[in-house]
C-alpha cells in the first residue's frame, strides 16, 4: 500500500509521487497550476499572489524591480528599456509609456526653435 500525503493547500489525500514540492510545501498539481506561475522574464516559478507584473505578464519581485516600471500616469507596466521621461526629469523618476508620452507631449506647447524660456 502506497504511503498517502496531503496537499497543503486543499487537503487532498494523494501519494507522494504525485506531489510537487514548492516553496516548502507539498502541493497537487491543481493547487500548483491554480495558484502558482512562471515569471515571464525569468522562468521563476512564483506564488500567484507575489506577482508583481500583470495578468499577462506575470513577474517575481526581484525581475520587476531590475528590468520593468509603472507608468506614472495610468500605471501600465513598462519594460524600463522602453519608458519614456520628460526632459526636465534628470533623474528618471516619472516613467512614462508610449501612449501617455505621447499624450503628454501633445498637451505641452510647441515653440519655434529660437524660443528661450
Amino acid at each position: 500500500m502506497k504511503e498517502l500525503h496531503t496537499c497543503e493547500l486543499c487537503g487532498a489525500s494523494l501519494p507522494t509521487e504525485q506531489l510537487y514540492h514548492f516553496d516548502g510545501q507539498e502541493l497537487c498539481a491543481q493547487c500548483l497550476d491554480n495558484h502558482t506561475l512562471f515569471c515571464s522574464y525569468c522562468g521563476e516559478r512564483i506564488w500567484e499572489s507575489d506577482n508583481a507584473g500583470t495578468t499577462d505578464t506575470p513577474l517575481c519581485q526581484d525581475c520587476f524591480d531590475d528590468h520593468y516600471v509603472r507608468c506614472c500616469r495610468c500605471g501600465a507596466l513598462v519594460r524600463e528599456t522602453g519608458a519614456y521621461y520628460e526632459e526636465s526629469d534628470e533623474f528618471d523618476e516619472r516613467p512614462y509609456c508610449l501612449d501617455c508620452f505621447h499624450t503628454l507631449s501633445r498637451d505641452k506647447p510647441i515653440h519655434d526653435y529660437y524660443y528661450k524660456p
